[in-house]
């Protein structure tokens, strides 16, 4: 039964039971020795009733007590992530575990597989990338060789032309003498002061260096026709050496990207190989145990339900008629039946206006 008296009245009229809470402070010794027996009673859906009176320093002529069931304020349903056989579960029903602790293992034989795998598909696109990372640097050097091949087929044109331009301009000069000394004898014989086998001598001279002349035109066409021949040869072999290097780049940012890809693979296997490994997400106490070792766990599938209950919360069912007597931050005194003939001080923390208990929050010390 729970004693009540009130600090202060509601202003607000409310049409419905309301819902309120309190806090609850202390007997942390008191509660390690009995809250074994609370968790089974919890694993077995049983409420915990305990009496709550609400304490006022005014003097009523009759206290307000209700009766009210605990629970932990937090819960957690502790699942399976990946699928398995449960190897190890060494908590039951009852047993406080800390934050981190493990409470499962499930086998990880297929993750450890998996991981060894990815890791070594991962060392091999490593290779892959090194290779080809080793082509580009090979594309490059023949880039390299391939661009002075044409510089010097270039250099080796202008070269070329000077020398045959050079040689030709010999040529007609020489072109130009012969004809002038043939045309002079030609006069001098036509006027009886010189002999007409000079003047074909000069002729014939005339007649050769125009031919020496054709020649070395010819020569000059053919060497500067190979020469710029050479060239384009080298400038093709410059471009396919440039389309060369592009392609190994392309082949290396390929291969990145899959190493890259299977990293995030070993990653993603790793963490599926830590859900292998089960942990308490906070401390508290195991309520129910729902597998055993052997059996084969699904994701999802609920292997334990843990409570905290280093804070608990009362349910308790208020009149509307009394409702306007409670207050927020009021203060309560609070029975447990698992703990006889002890009374602990509580705090309404929570009214509501739309259900019909009164829920209190105990903090456990």
């Amino acid at each position: 039964m729970n004693k009540y008296i009130p600090h202060q009245r509601l202003r607000r009229q409310l049409s419905l039971l309301g819902l309120l809470s309190f806090s609850l402070m202390g007997c942390s010794d008191l509660w390690e020795q009995n809250v074994k027996a609370q968790t089974e009673n919890t694993e077995s859906n049983q409420a915990i009733a305990v009496d709550v009176a609400l304490a006022r320093p005014q003097a009523l002529t009759k206290e307000l007590e209700y009766t009210g069931t605990t629970a932990p304020v937090r819960e957690a349903s502790i699942k399976a992530q990946i699928e398995g056989r449960l190897q190890r579960l060494p908590v039951d029903v009852g047993d406080r575990v800390r934050g981190e602790e493990i409470l499962a293992e499930i086998e990880d034989d297929l993750l450890l597989g998996a991981v060894d795998q990815a890791k070594a598909e991962k060392m091999a696109q490593r290779s892959e990338v090194l290779t080809a990372q080793s082509q580009v640097g090979d594309a490059q050097i023949r880039v390299e060789q391939a661009r002075l091949q044409l510089q010097q087929a270039q250099a080796d044109i202008i070269r070329l032309e000077t020398s045959l331009n050079a040689r030709i301009e010999q040529a007609r000069l020489e072109v130009d003498q012969t004809q002038a000394d043939a045309a002079r004898f030609r006069l001098l014989a036509e006027e009886g002061a010189g002999g007409a086998q000079q003047a074909e001598q000069a002729e014939t001279r005339a007649r050769q260096a125009k031919e020496i002349l054709r020649n070395e035109q010819a020569s000059a066409s053919q060497q500067l026709s190979q020469a710029k021949t050479a060239a384009k040869t080298a400038s093709q072999i410059l471009n396919s050496a440039i389309a060369q290097v592009q392609i190994e780049q392309q082949r290396v940012g390929a291969a990145t990207a899959q190493m890259n890809a299977q990293r995030a693979s070993i990653e993603q296997a790793q963490t599926r190989q830590q859900y292998a490994t089960v942990r308490a997400p906070f401390p508290g106490r195991v309520l129910r145990r729902l597998s055993e070792p052997g059996n084969l766990v699904q994701p999802g599938t609920e292997i334990l339900q843990l409570g905290d209950f280093r804070q608990l919360e009362i349910d308790v069912q208020v009149s509307e008629l009394q409702l306007a007597q409670i207050a927020l931050q009021q203060k309560v005194n609070v029975k447990l039946d698992a703990f006889p003939g002890q009374t602990f001080t509580g705090m309404v923390t929570r009214i509501s206006p739309r259900l019909t208990l009164i829920l209190a929050l105990c903090r456990w010390k």
